[in-house]
């Protein structure tokens, strides 16, 4: 509701406008009237109406003297002053103070219709972003005692919060390496929401710690429980046909709002443990104790054993093998990411594994965290890993080895720069080509080089460019052609950039 106070010293005139301003709108709600300007001063610091209708001459305290007043006071309202035409021009003059409206007397029903519903968008939508701040306070707080802003939330019986993560579940704060990180330009939650809950519950989105996350606040007061449910599967069908896997994580009924925030944390620590790898899962989190998980251990000590021996006797064929028979027994048993994360750092901090891992200065840990968060497949997760596992093998077999995994891998990389730098390749391409992720491949590939594989195929296409107008009569638009780029001025724009002048410019020069 709107809350509204009439200010008029004229009882005949406020009776009149109390009527018409009641009739004009189901969400106003007159709180008070006063029949002067001292009276509507206090009735608005202890009641903090949304609108204030107030006549200018008023006994004891005019209206403009009030309005000065309550701007001082730093009281959020919306003022509109009545007016007779004699005081039309100091009417006018009043819009400086912070008046948003002015009505001549007599008043018409019409007039104030017209400025109510100007005023009621205004209002509406600063309530709902205060609402949608508090929220968000509430979310990235667990202290429970921020309600100190007037809204609508107690209305509301219950709110359900539910937590999306669209992929795995991230261990990093660096949003490149965060698989569908623009899934919420794809899949609009609050459209698909009109379907399952009606306009008397409320809504709110907030991000979440990282990309491909949202978390999404439902204040109601129906039971909506199996709608809910209904809602996550049609979110999930969703991205299922965009090719992406999605976790609902859906908290217990709350009661209060200020709770939202400590539930927000559990369900994300519930989420962090029982996230299925690579598949679509709606998780009733009331259902679970955050404290407790039974993981499941894939890893036996044969298995182990079996490993070792094949890595101190360089039997990498074979253990790549075994490895990818350990991912397959993950994906036919759906692993979580965590039994997963546990399963791989345990394989992989064996002593033998670790002794290299120290000696070469390698966070095993830190790498395994990183392929499981940039992967979305367990091909994907299979090639990500297996890069990791080459480059340990080959730090401990060096001697009979004359380059490691890792050099080879990017050498090749860049002779594939150097064979097709005339196509229109882009790191996504080159990464396929070696079945390995496109955030995972720059990864790599800038630690090695010291700059991201886009930079290094600019700058081997602005080279031979340069090596074109220096030894042949080619156009600057043929040149741009042959060295990848189908529109001319994008290749101008990348040639100044690195060569410091345009490729005209520079063509004339070497004439010169």
């Amino acid at each position: 509701m709107i809350k509204v106070i009439i200010a008029e010293d004229q009882q005949l005139i406020l009776k009149d406008l109390c009527n018409k301003v009641s009739k004009i709108d189901t969400d106003i709600s007159i709180v008070a009237t006063a029949l002067n300007g001292k009276e509507a001063y206090e009735k608005i610091l202890e009641l903090h109406p949304d609108i204030v209708f107030t006549d200018i001459s008023m006994p004891i305290l005019n209206g403009i003297q009030m309005i000065q007043q309550i701007r001082k006071d730093n009281i959020d309202t919306h003022f509109v002053i009545i007016s007779g035409y004699k005081d039309f021009d100091y009417a006018r003059d009043a819009l400086k103070y912070g008046v948003d409206e002015y009505l001549l007397k007599p008043i018409l029903t019409d007039d104030i219709k017209i400025i109510f519903n100007k005023l009621k968008s205004k209002i509406s939508t600063k309530k709902l972003n205060d609402e949608q701040h508090l929220v968000d306070d509430l979310i990235n707080s667990s202290i429970a005692d921020k309600l100190n802003i007037n809204t609508d939330f107690s209305k509301y019986n219950e709110y359900y919060l539910i937590l999306f993560i669209a992929g795995p579940y991230s261990s990093f704060t660096i949003d490149y390496i965060t698989p569908f990180c623009d899934i919420w330009d794809k899949i609009d939650l609050l459209q698909i929401s009109k379907k399952y809950f009606s306009a008397n519950s409320k809504i709110f989105l907030t991000k979440g710690k990282h990309s491909n996350e949202m978390i999404y606040v439902l204040a109601t007061n129906e039971n909506l429980r199996s709608s809910i449910d209904c809602f996550c599967n049609d979110v999930i069908h969703l991205c299922k046909n965009i090719n992406v896997f999605i976790t609902c994580g859906i908290s217990r009924s709350i009661k209060h709002l200020e709770n939202i925030g400590i539930q927000g944390q559990i369900i994300r620590t519930i989420l962090k443990k029982n996230i299925v790898f690579s598949k679509s899962s709606s998780i009733d989190c009331s259902k679970i104790l955050v404290h407790t998980h039974n993981r499941r251990t894939f890893l036996t000590d044969d298995m182990k054993k079996q490993f070792t021996f094949m890595f101190h006797n360089n039997k990498k064929d074979e253990f790549i093998k075994e490895f990818g028979d350990l991912i397959n027994i993950f994906h036919e048993n759906d692993a979580t990411q965590f039994e997963i994360d546990k399963s791989l750092k345990e394989l992989l901090n064996l002593n033998e594994f670790s002794f290299i891992c120290k000696d070469t200065g390698l966070d095993i840990d830190l790498e395994i965290d990183e392929c499981i968060s940039a992967s979305t497949t367990y091909d994907e997760l299979f090639s990500n890993l297996i890069i990791i596992i080459n480059n340990i093998i080959d730090q401990y077999h060096k001697l009979n080895y004359k380059t490691n995994y890792i050099d080879d891998f990017i050498e090749k990389s860049k002779n594939y720069i150097h064979l097709h730098f005339s196509d229109e390749i882009n790191v996504n391409d080159i990464s396929n080509v070696f079945s390995v992720s496109p955030t995972y491949f720059s990864r790599l590939f800038k630690k090695k080089e010291g700059i991201p594989p886009v930079v290094y195929l600019t700058n081997y296409r602005i080279k031979k460019a340069c090596e074109y107008f220096t030894n042949t009569n080619f156009t600057v638009r043929e040149v741009a052609e042959l060295c990848g780029y189908s529109d001319p001025f994008y290749f101008s724009k990348a040639f100044k950039s690195i060569i410091g002048i345009p490729p005209k410019e520079y063509k004339l020069r070497f004439k010169e």
